[in-house]
């Protein structure tokens, strides 16, 4: 039988001593508990949450302390509709306040103080076993779909990354489950209609110790003036936190060479810990004990590393610096000895073209399951015209491109498979005038060494971009974004050539490209169009 508590309406004994709290008194001794610094435990009641949280469910609330909050989190707080506890999920973060909203509902409860989240689940016991799924990194994820009305998706997906092997197997433990690349989640395809921030590219420095004569932005390893123009780990952290809270769950750094930062294990540590999913673009050369370390301990979602050559003859013409390849080999087996996931690609130069049978050989016999290669040189971010010179040398003819393809039998089946996708007659037949048809700004954007906001990596007309020094990322998301998107031209052989080209899929063309070419956004460049047309000619003959 129940016994109502002296004194105290809506509190109430139940068999076997637990505690019943309604509203009113479940906020006073949560509050209390959770000042003291103590967890506090309650059993949820109600389905918002369900199938992560289900009603009956234990949960263990830790004090809030000082921990950042971070979409994903799910928290205890003051519901601002009715001033009583409920448990949610932060799915988005607006200037000292969240937005919270249960998984299984269709609204968000609105804009809640900061000051009134209480604290962060840490725990939830079902039956008298921990459920763990929904607490950790996967939160993130779940909050990214919730707040762009795709709530019963993540669940969905959910079930297909982390199902439950079949029962009856010989061997198993009970609590197996299977994976599933996250690249491969049919979800994906459901938010191609959607622009909403999933991850950025972060050019942590342009410096760089090697000197590839085909490089768009590197930057000598000591030049002083470039040092003092990088993002301190403040400002990182300050731009990190907005893109998070807009929804970004993956990162990519890179550089110049990124490991060249003495404060990279500060920077990379620091994005870890906000949930992000981290990726690593190095030449290898400076990899060491530490680094491996690093990696092994908190790993990233991958490590590329480009290979310029087999041979210290090639590789060392490509980098310019002696000795560049005995520490890439060093290096590079530094990280495959590890263990570490590695992936392996190169440039097609015409400094290496006759080594990259060979290059692809000692890539694929390193990294089984991925490969590929880039004929196709961006000049320089930067308009130095005699490094563009250098570019344009190393830049092989429509021919080579085709052959190299050619040569390549995965690569040219793809080429071959996807034909009617790269060329599109119906492109033919567009009338407006616009700049933008790709997928700049949609769902990523890339930051500079110095703080400049592109919408991609290549796009740096003084028009479309903004320094994220003066001004936030969220301005630049909502404001800048929209409007470069909505520029269009009224070039005549713009529009009556690259507009209305039906290669363009096969082309190098585009805006950010032409501007680096040109000086001009809406300029067609002729190297790109013969590149085309090769490419189209050899596809048509298959």
């Amino acid at each position: 039988m129940s016994k109502a508590a002296a004194g105290k309406p809506g509190l109430r004994v139940v068999r076997g001593g637990e505690l019943s709290l309604s509203g009113e008194s479940l906020l006073d001794l949560l509050e209390a508990v959770l000042a003291k610094g103590v967890p506090f435990r309650f059993r949820a009641r109600g389905f918002s949450m369900s199938p992560l949280i289900k009603d009956g469910d234990v949960l263990t609330v830790a004090p809030r302390g000082e921990a950042r909050l971070r979409p994903g989190d799910t928290v205890t707080f003051i519901n601002p509709l009715n001033r009583k506890p409920a448990v949610h999920r932060i799915i988005r973060l607006d200037r000292g306040f969240v937005v919270v909203k249960g998984d299984n509902v269709a609204e968000p409860d609105g804009l809640v103080p900061e000051r009134d989240v209480l604290g962060i689940v840490t725990s939830v016991e079902r039956r008298g076993k921990k459920v763990r799924f929904g607490l950790g990194a996967e939160g993130r994820l779940i909050a990214f779909f919730s707040s762009r009305g795709l709530f019963r998706l993540p669940l969905s997906a959910a079930k297909r990354i982390f199902r439950p092997a079949p029962r009856g197997m010989a061997g198993m433990k009970k609590s197996y489950v299977t994976g599933r690349r996250l690249p491969d989640i049919p979800l994906w395809e459901k938010m191609r209609e959607k622009r909403g921030l999933i991850s950025f590219d972060y050019e942590i420095t342009a410096r760089c110790n090697l000197n590839c004569r085909h490089c768009y932005i590197n930057l000598p390893a000591g030049d002083q003036e470039a040092k003092k123009r990088e993002l301190s780990l403040h400002e990182i952290e300050r731009i990190a936190d907005e893109a998070v809270s807009l929804g970004a769950v993956w990162c990519l750094l890179s550089g110049g060479e990124p490991l060249l930062r003495e404060d990279f294990r500060e920077i990379y540590l620091m994005l870890k810990k906000k949930g992000l999913l981290l990726s690593v673009f190095t030449n290898a050369t400076l990899i060491s004990d530490e680094h491996v370390r690093l990696f092994k301990e908190y790993p990233p979602r991958g490590i590329e590393v480009t290979v310029y050559g087999v041979t210290e003859a090639t590789y060392e013409k490509v980098t310019r610096k002696p000795g560049s390849f005995r520490a890439f080999r060093k290096g590079l087996d530094f990280l495959l000895e590890s263990g570490l996931k590695v992936r392996l690609k190169t440039m097609g130069l015409r400094t290496n073209i006759a080594e990259l049978p060979e290059i692809a050989a000692f890539c694929r016999e390193r990294t089984k399951d991925f490969f590929r290669f880039d004929p196709f040189l961006n000049l320089r971010f930067d308009r130095d015209e005699a490094r563009n010179e250098d570019i344009r040398s190393e830049r092989l003819s429509p021919e080579e491109i085709v052959a190299l393809e050619k040569s390549d039998r995965e690569r040219f089946h793809a080429l071959e498979k996807n034909c009617d996708k790269l060329i599109v007659p119906e492109f033919e037949r567009l009338t407006c005038g616009h700049l933008l048809h790709c997928g700049a700004g949609l769902r990523n954007f890339a930051l500079g060494y110095e703080g400049t906001f592109r919408l991609c990596s290549s796009l740096w007309h003084q028009d479309c971009v903004m320094n994220l020094r003066e001004a936030g990322l969220r301005d630049a998301w909502e404001i800048l974004v929209p409007q470069v998107r909505e520029m269009e031209s009224g070039r005549k052989d713009f529009l009556e050539r690259c507009r209305v080209c039906s290669l363009v899929n096969l082309c190098l063309w585009c805006a950010a490209n032409a501007y680096l070419e040109t000086g001009e956004l809406d300029k067609p460049v002729e190297y790109f169009c013969r590149v085309a047309h090769a490419r189209e000619s050899a596809i048509r003959k298959t």
